[in-house]
């Protein structure tokens, strides 16, 4: 398996283990408010099936299920040995000289004046150093996402480098940020705000952005700071509007903010100019169904849990709290240790079955069909409980 292929498997157990738990949590999501509103109330058949569907599909529009921490983990990785993801501001010259080898100065701290900003990612490339605030799409995050990315991040360092405030003290000498990057042997800094895709799924483009995503919220916030800031402490700003890039130069350090769109996004922050096809292609190596056979089953078996009060994937769960000792526990472990063990599967379906009183169900499987899911369930169980780095929601 390799790195990018780990990286993936861990936010697909994070997003199967938060599947099962909607499957096992009897807990409503719904207020009678929201189950009129939503029409809960009005159906006669099918009532479970829906809310099951409205809460596990919940969990998507309101957590990205650790998308976005692979993404970066994948950018970071194409842009090789000198790219880091998720660094503060406050670590930068010292990360730049492990990466060049400078010694001259020995002890990085910072000032005060220190804003505690965090960046997506950052690579140096020559000597460029460039920052990445990455989107998957045009449209994600909508207007808070550009104003995250532009007016909080890369607009408001920008105003730092322009009055020359004091952030970084090298070996007991204060430095502005210009100073500090010079004497590091940067001299271009580039701060991109990236989008992979359009809302149709193609590499976006600054079109797409324009029709479908939030490209006025963009143009609005780098007017702003063009008006502003244009000439402010004796800095002279340029502004494109066409291509929404904003550039200056401090003491010899040339300054650009602008979007990156598709291609240019990974081409401008690698070193060989990677494609985005090709840096996703990494991780994306064979075809998984973890996700759709997860959401399958947590709809279908939190329906049952409803509808029933119990369900496959707590019989398999209580199973094995309350026997510890009992076959099904002998036989569970040794088809999650080896997964291709049949035979152990088999013994752990035909438990499960006895347990079960399916027939109370509105619409019985055939046989063949139900021990399918009860196998489904058991690949699913083993997998939310494997041991892996949990993915905090965002």
């Amino acid at each position: 398996m390799s790195r990018e292929e780990s990286w993936l498997r861990e936010a697909y157990a994070n997003i199967v283990s938060n599947l099962t738990a909607f499957a096992t949590d009897p807990a409503s999501t719904f207020d009678s408010f929201s189950a009129n509103f939503m029409g809960l109330d009005s159906i006669e058949s099918g009532k479970y099936r829906y809310r099951a569907l409205m809460e596990v599909t919940s969990y998507f529009w309101g957590s990205k299920g650790g998308r976005g921490a692979l993404l970066e983990k994948v950018l970071a990785s194409a842009g090789g040995a000198t790219a880091v993801n998720g660094m503060r501001l406050s670590k930068i010259p010292e990360w730049i000289a492990s990466i060049k080898g400078s010694a001259e100065i020995k002890e990085w701290k910072v000032t005060g004046s220190d804003p505690k900003l965090k960046f997506d990612l950052l690579n140096v490339i020559g000597n460029r150093l460039v920052f990445l605030e990455i989107k998957n799409r045009v449209d994600s995050g909508g207007t808070a996402a550009r104003e995250e990315s532009l007016a909080k991040k890369f607009l408001k360092l920008a105003e730092m480098i322009q009055n020359g405030v004091p952030v970084y003290i090298g070996d007991g000498v204060e430095m502005d940020i210009a100073q500090a990057l010079l004497g590091l042997g940067i001299k271009r800094l580039e701060m991109h705000t990236g989008f992979l895709f359009s809302v149709d799924g193609k590499e976006a483009t600054i079109d797409d952005d324009k029709s479908k995503g939030f490209y006025t919220q963009s143009k609005r916030l780098m007017e702003e700071y063009y008006r502003k800031h244009n000439n402010r402490f004796s800095v002279k700003l340029t502004y494109d509007a066409n291509t929404q890039q904003l550039s200056f130069e401090k003491d010899g350090l040339s300054v650009i903010i602008d979007l990156l769109y598709g291609n240019d996004v990974t081409k401008n922050f690698t070193h060989e100019r990677a494609a985005l096809v090709n840096v996703l292609d990494k991780v994306f190596r064979k075809k998984w169904d973890d996700i759709w056979l997860s959401v399958d089953l947590a709809i279908s078996q939190r329906s049952l849990l409803l509808e029933t009060g119990s369900n496959i994937i707590n019989e398999i769960r209580l199973v094995l709290s309350e026997k510890p000792n009992s076959n099904f526990v002998a036989n569970y472990g040794k088809f999650t240790a080896t997964p291709d063990d049949i035979q152990s599967l088999e013994a752990c379906i035909r438990i499960i079955r006895h347990r079960m009183d399916l027939q109370k169900r509105n619409s019985v499987p055939k046989t063949d069909m139900r021990d399918q899911e009860i196998a489904d369930c058991i690949y699913v169980y083993a997998a939310s409980n494997s041991h892996y780095k949990k993915v905090k929601s965002s």
